[in-house]
């Protein structure tokens, strides 16, 4: 399934007119052949398990017409999931757009929806989407099923109940809803605004709740007409047409701009807030149509389920720009993801052997050669997200080896220098020897035991649960081959070590050798470590007897870390 996902997100990069034609081969088809797609999986299995993909057990639908129907029944586990995914991996910013997507569809469906206005699709299904203003990013998605089938009618109307529907989650906390006229209203902004959330939108004149005097007026091109009521403002504007605008949180002054076409233009603060911060759901169409492989199906859930992948996919574009903090094309974004979902690249990862450990050294003796993985993009990102995870409750619970500098925030190799300067410093100036002993582990990523290292996580760190398994997964059904001049060699299964190169490898490198640490402070040696470089230090008196001893601690020391 993971290669089929990715094939479809790689449709969308490369538009083809059917399906078939993305295997097609031979010297007719040279200048559009995609070997790629044959390469991961062959067009008859693509078909069979588009023809024979479901999301939901049709055998518990309730039929239509009977108590308990739904109409959403084929997609409903996608959606839960979707917006359960959407609303925890990301912290929505204060303003938000409240706006409906069509996803296009024109065969014979009771949930279809005819819309003049939406040029890409007017044909299709509704969406009512909550956004971030200022990426795009979709927080939660509630599918429109119709007049006769949503329940009975809202009192304070349908834009109304969707607005606080899609915001249940996020009221009491000073958000600013941002809405065109189907959804804002006088009561909407009222009840919104003793929820602690701000709303600013274009309004109908004859709204219920608008003032009397809007009505009919038009005030020469370039002046307002304001209204207030306790928190709530009224704006009626003359540009090129009339048009009114409520708002809890803008304010009615004139201030001067540029349009969109680079002309000086004069306008309320209120108006400029509300074209400022209203296309975060237009932004989000934009996005989820550049690489939009466009499938034809008669199955009108399988064109919201590719609609939901898609957008899943900018979510995490947008996640990865915010998280990172630096721009990336969207193009190399969405093909290394289109890599990652690819399970002839994901399931296994190959070694490079051309950085050496030192460019004086032999390049004829493969020992001196140092391998790093080259791993999926996808599988970088999601262990970018779990080490953030793993540090924030390591640091919590205080379970870092306080005397390990290596990958740990504000410890690097400057603070593990000062350490062990200063400990033999504050040694020789006690007259007493200091005797330092420095410790190298040979082919330490590679020799973990990866049982050892999930029980030690489970027993000494306090990983239980899904999020042990996930480790072990992580960990498990791994395979590596090497590159060397162009030229793969064969897979070989692992069974111990981490990938060097990853995300994860040096923090559970660290936790697997905490033990090596209380090892050494058996024998009551001060210590210090930077990842597999280990420093014992010995302090003794300048005599001949207590150098001996001192000698021997250190050598039985050595003796057991080197035992295991």
């Amino acid at each position: 399934m993971r290669a089929f996902l990715g094939l479809l997100l790689g449709m969308g990069v490369v538009r083809k007119p059917t399906i078939s034609s993305y295997w097609n081969e031979g010297d007719k088809n040279w200048l559009a052949s995609t070997p790629s797609f044959g390469a991961t999986m062959s067009r008859n299995r693509f078909q069979i398990i588009m023809r024979f993909l479901h999301c939901n057990d049709n055998s518990t639908a309730v039929p239509r017409g009977q108590p308990g129907h739904d109409p959403l029944h084929k997609i409903r586990p996608v959606l839960d999931l979707v917006n359960g995914s959407f609303a925890n991996t990301h912290r929505l910013a204060q303003s938000v757009c409240v706006n409906e997507r069509m996803v296009g569809f024109k065969g014979r469906h009771h949930l279809v929806q005819y819309m003049a206005n939406k040029k890409a699709h007017r044909w299709g299904v509704k969406l009512w989407i909550l956004a971030e203003a200022g990426t795009g990013y979709t927080h939660q998605v509630r599918i429109y099923k119709g007049r006769n089938l949503g329940g009975p009618p809202p009192r304070a109307g349908l834009g109304h109940s969707v607005v606080m529907d899609l915001m249940e989650q996020h009221l009491d906390k000073g958000h600013h809803i941002i809405c065109d006229n189907f959804f804002s209203s006088p009561s909407l902004c009222h009840d919104l605004f003793d929820r602690k959330t701000f709303c600013t939108g274009v309004v109908a004149v004859r709204r219920k709740g608008m003032p009397s005097s809007f009505v009919g007026k038009r005030p020469p091109r370039g002046s307002t007409i304001v209204r207030r009521q306790g928190p709530l403002l009224a704006v009626l504007f003359s540009d090129r047409r009339v048009f009114t605008i409520l708002s809890t949180m803008g304010s009615p002054r004139m201030e001067d701009g540029l349009n969109s076409r680079g002309r000086s233009v004069t306008l309320p603060s209120v108006v400029r807030l509300y074209n400022t911060l209203m296309g975060g759901v237009d932004l989000g169409d934009q996005l989820i149509a550049v690489y939009d492989p466009q499938v034809r199906s008669v199955k009108l859930w399988k064109k919201i389920l590719i609609n939901f992948l898609l957008t899943a996919s900018v979510n995490a574009y947008q996640t990865f720009m915010n998280t990172h903090g630096r721009t990336t094309p969207r193009l190399d974004f969405h093909m290394s993801l289109t890599k990652g979902y690819n399970a002839r690249f994901s399931e296994k990862c190959y070694r490079e052997a051309t950085p050496k450990k030192k460019p004086d050294l032999d390049t004829e003796h493969l020992k001196n050669y140092r391998p790093v993985s080259n791993l999926p993009f996808l599988s970088k990102l999601i262990e970018r997200a779990v080490a953030e995870r793993l540090s924030q409750h390591l640091t919590l619970h205080n379970l870092y080896d306080p005397l390990q500098s290596a990958y740990r925030p504000r410890h690097s190799t400057e603070t593990a220098l000062l350490k062990v300067v200063n400990d033999l410093r504050c040694a020789i100036d006690s007259g007493n020897v200091a005797l330092l002993v420095l410790l190298d582990l040979s082919a330490a990523f590679d020799t973990i035991d990866h049982q050892r290292l999930l029980q030690r996580l489970q027993d000494d760190f306090g990983v239980q649960g899904s999020a042990l398994n996930w480790f072990s997964s992580y960990l498990s059904q791994r395979s590596q081959c090497v590159y060397i001049d162009g030229q793969f060699s064969d897979s070989v299964h692992l069974n111990c070590g981490v990938p060097q190169g990853s995300v994860l490898g040096p923090i559970l490198f660290t936790l697997y050798t905490k033990e090596l640490g209380q090892v050494i402070d058996q024998h009551k040696l001060p210590r210090h470590l930077y990842a597999d470089d280990t420093q014992l230090i010995k302090i003794f008196r300048p005599i001949a007897s207590i150098a001996e001893a001192a000698s021997a601690d250190v050598t039985n020391c050595c003796t057991q870390i080197k035992n295991g």
